[in-house]
């Protein structure tokens, strides 16, 4: 009988990217603002993610535009619920 070698075990595609962009500071803050907008995919699909300490901007097309231009899509690449499953805090 003759051993064989096992198949390698299969991998993962899984797709990870981030961007940065900064911008100088709003009339509150001093110094410049940063922000990370990245993909991640820790195996049940891909998922962006927002950093920042600041980041001010003045209309909701203004931050549309940037994640945009970050590459994150208008619509999930699935069939995934597209409503946040965020919860509002009240102050």
């Amino acid at each position: 009988m003759t051993a064989t070698t096992p198949p390698p075990a299969p991998t993962l595609d899984l797709e990870t990217w981030a961007k940065s962009y900064k911008q100088d500071g709003d009339g509150s803050s001093s110094g410049t603002q940063f922000i990370d907008i990245s993909q991640d995919d820790c195996g049940g699909g891909p998922y962006w993610v927002i950093e920042t300490e600041r980041w001010a901007f003045d209309s909701l097309a203004e931050l549309i535009a940037l994640l945009r231009r970050a590459g994150v899509p208008d619509t999930p690449p699935d069939d995934r619920e597209t409503m946040p499953s965020a919860t509002e805090i009240a102050p």
